[in-house]
């Protein structure tokens, strides 16, 4: 389960993720995610009511320089 919501933080437009969590994988903010062909830089993780079975994800849009 992968849901995604486009949501507002500060001035930059941030994408709101929430999946449930696999087992032995640690996400981080040195990570990224893939959705829709946009790549997303992970810029917060947070455990869902501490309990270990959703984690919910704040992400920025990487866009394409040139």
């Amino acid at each position: 389960d992968l849901h995604s919501f486009p949501t507002r933080r500060s001035s930059d437009l941030r994408t709101f993720f929430r999946f449930r969590v696999i087992p032995n994988v640690l996400v981080t903010t040195d990570m990224k995610i893939l959705c829709d062909g946009h790549t997303f830089e992970i810029t917060s993780v947070e455990d869902v009511r501490g309990r270990g079975m959703y984690l919910e994800v704040l992400g920025r849009e990487v866009k394409e320089s040139g």
